[in-house]
């Protein structure tokens, strides 16, 4: 599995994307990413991360459907205010975002994620989904959760707006964390290394 996952990454890397592109692409932790790109990295070097292959859920309508119905089931359970809109963040997470803000009736906003310099991400409101406002309930979701830094950039940009962010829902989070800068995360499955 190393060696096919390393391959992908060095594909990548010649394409041009950024570590943390590779990283979102791949759904590995920034760390991993670069352990997978060095030449010749020492097994004991090995950084603890799970890959996430999210091909038998994203490539079936039906699957999709089921994966969003239980976080909305985990949603309504943890959230009893009005949901306004749904905040995907990233592409990947578009589709799962697009399927939950359905069932829960609520509009649907995107936060592209890039790179400022190479090294800090910012989240940019996308112009194609609805807008973010002042003082809108807002639940963000992802479609997996690593180090957080996508999150943080997020949070950021939605704080500018003075939205009132109610929770992250995911549906496998390796943050080991319920709470993320002051905010609730909802999650499925919680990867968390022994």
């Amino acid at each position: 599995m190393p060696t096919r996952i390393r391959k992908e990454a060095l594909k990548l890397r010649e394409k041009g994307y950024t570590i943390d592109e590779i990283a979102d692409i791949l759904n590995l932790q920034r760390d991993t990413v670069v352990w997978l790109l060095m030449k010749e990295a020492e097994e004991k070097m090995k950084p603890i991360d799970v890959y996430v292959n999210w091909f038998n859920i994203y490539s079936s309508p039906r699957r999709l459907k089921m994966l969003a119905e239980m976080l909305v089931d985990l949603i309504k359970e943890n959230i009893k205010e009005d949901i306004e809109i749904i905040c995907g963040i990233g592409d990947k997470s578009l589709p799962l975002a697009l399927e939950v803000s359905s069932k829960l009736n609520a509009k649907i906003a995107l936060l592209s994620i890039r790179s400022k310099d190479g090294k800090t991400l910012e989240a940019v409101v996308d112009p194609g989904y609805v807008q973010i406002e002042k003082g809108k309930n807002i639940v963000l979701v992802e479609d997996i959760v690593r180090t957080g830094a996508y999150l943080e950039a997020a949070l950021e940009t939605l704080r500018k707006y003075d939205s009132n962010i109610l929770a992250i829902a995911v549906p496998i989070s390796k943050l080991g964390k319920k709470v993320f800068s002051g905010v609730p995360v909802l999650s499925l499955i919680d990867l968390i290394p022994l």
